[in-house]
């Protein structure tokens, strides 16, 4: 099936949402019970309690969701957030309920990329949060990888910090993201992109709440590791454009961490039509220049690859449907090459 010019689904969806998880993320975040510091801790302990048959159903949606098939909205009237930046929250009487989250658009359509460079990575992810603001899209969740390593700018980031950079990270490959935020050097890690609707319920709450969702299922997948993974509850002084050169080097109570290091890093960009998250899961560390925690013993990128998609649709209460890129988001896709290729762009601060 294809909606609109944006992406072709398969028919491959999971049964309906009876998802204690989401009780807990949402409902229980609705009623303000608990620290985010506390859920994320406990997180893994309550997907450990679902009866079988649930853990069962969860099993059906991990296979249908990891099939495998084939950051970063517009700066003109857009808001460039990172965790931080907490300035946008939503009046109390607009707070969605279980029941609007239930019945809004209830597809999260999942892509699966093979390792592509990073001026294709960044324009697919534009060219996505384009097709969701203009509702040729359900909610969607791209996972992807990198074919060779590359260092990502924040947005406001500039270029003559990447430029003093020493080697071997100072030789690499460089792209500007259009979220803000630390540089991440991209290498043997699981990359993800969520885009939204601004309209959906789930985003219409405070720009945290969607990091704390997307942050408590991967704490709720590694904890079953037996390893200290929680949330950080710690902040620095970093924000959108202000901090360290490298992403790992800062703290945001909201950042998911392996003992004391960072394990985990979103950050997100809002226009007027649509958000889009991002992250990077780092699966192994061959750069010392970032500091950073890598996935757990028993854990590796093709492993979460495998099972993330599924954990994120199940914290979000969203029915996960594999799905593939048409030709028309491709050349979209395509026609912004040109822009994060660009000196101009590369070089913008």
């Amino acid at each position: 099936m294809v909606i609109g010019s944006g992406i072709m689904e398969s028919t491959c969806k999971h049964p309906p949402c009876m998802r204690p998880t989401c009780m807990h993320l949402v409902g229980k975040r609705l009623k303000g019970l608990r620290s985010p510091v506390e859920r994320g801790r406990s997180f893994g302990h309550d997907r450990a309690d679902r009866p079988t048959d649930q853990r069962l159903a969860m099993g059906r949606v991990l296979r249908s969701c990891s099939d495998a098939s084939t950051l970063l909205p517009i700066v003109t009237n857009a808001e460039n957030t990172h965790p931080a930046d907490e300035q946008m929250s939503r009046r109390a009487d607009e707070t969605p309920t279980m029941k609007d989250v239930q019945t809004a658009k209830d597809t999260l359509r999942v892509i699966h990329d093979p390792p592509v460079d990073g001026v294709t990575n960044m324009s697919r992810d534009e060219a996505l949060l384009q097709i969701v603001g203009e509702e040729q899209s359900n909610p969607t969740l791209r996972v992807y990888e990198w074919s060779k390593p590359t260092i990502s700018l924040g947005y406001f980031q500039p270029y003559a910090e990447y430029e003093s950079l020493p080697a071997p990270a100072g030789g690499l490959d460089v792209v500007r993201r259009q979220t803000g935020g630390g540089a991440i050097l991209h290498d043997q890690e699981l990359t993800y992109s969520l885009v939204f609707h601004v309209e959906h319920p789930i985003v219409r709450r405070k720009p945290t709440h969607l990091y704390e969702l997307v942050h408590n299922a991967l704490i709720g997948l590694l904890g079953e590791s037996g390893r200290n993974v929680s949330l950080s509850g710690v902040d620095d002084d970093s924000g959108a454009a202000k901090g360290t050169f490298f992403c790992f080097a800062r703290r945001h109570r909201l950042d998911v961490v392996l003992g004391e290091d960072k394990l985990v890093g979103s950050a997100q960009r809002r226009t007027k039509t649509a958000i889009l998250q991002h992250g990077s899961i780092i699966g192994r560390r061959r750069y010392e220049q970032q500091p950073a925690a890598t996935l757990p013993e028993g854990w590796d990128v093709a492993r979460m690859r495998g099972v993330f998609p599924a954990a994120i649709a199940d914290a979000l209460c969203l029915d996960c449907v594999v799905g593939e890129w048409t030709e028309s988001a491709l050349s979209r896709a395509g026609d912004l090459k040109g822009k994060y290729a660009s000196r101009e762009w590369t070089r913008k601060y």
